[in-house]
């Protein structure tokens, strides 16, 4: 197998689900429980919960994320990335660098292309039908700062609501 930082850059960039599925599994496992979804879920709200980060707003139904019934809140997010490179020297790797770049990498490539952020955020998206999320790190090279923009029932087209929120953080980050 990969080592966890390749499957991570991986499941990140390609938002590959099958990834994501079998990584819950795994974190399951090791924790010497059956390989299931319940125990992966449940492993990882104990890790945060440990770790500081309130999980009261995280409801995980499995691995992917494309479950209806999942529900993380903007700040659970911030949370949670904000951890999670506080952590990066006991990690054995800085998340951030496994991220997509806007304007650069994986499902970032055509997100901030042509703005003053090309190059400069690194953001994971997340979409289903009716929902848009990213969630990272400003500047992406030495994050200064976690962002999360999470929009549910949209009713404007999906390349609109994209441009929206490249504006904002246009605006947000364009003279940090």
């Amino acid at each position: 197998s990969p080592l966890l930082p390749e499957v991570l850059r991986s499941l990140l960039y390609r938002s590959d689900n099958m990834f994501t599925e079998m990584t819950l599994r795994a974190v399951a496992e090791a924790s010497c429980k059956q390989a299931t979804i319940k125990n992966g879920v449940a492993k990882v709200n104990e890790l945060w919960r440990l770790k500081g980060v309130d999980t009261a707003a995280l409801f995980m139904r499995d691995g992917s994320g494309l479950s209806r019934n999942n529900k993380a809140s903007a700040r659970f997010l911030c949370e949670m990335l904000r951890c999670v490179y506080a952590d990066r020297d006991s990690l054995g790797c800085d998340f951030s660098q496994l991220l997509p770049v806007g304007g650069v990498s994986g499902t970032l490539k055509s997100l901030l292309g042509k703005t003053p952020l090309c190059g400069r955020v690194a953001l994971k998206s997340g979409s289903m039908s009716d929902v848009q999320c990213f969630a990272g790190y400003f500047p992406a090279d030495s994050p200064k700062y976690t962002v999360t923009v999470l929009v549910n029932n949209f009713l404007c087209p999906r390349s609109e609501l994209r441009r929206n929120i490249e504006q904002m953080l246009v605006e947000l980050f364009s003279t940090e």
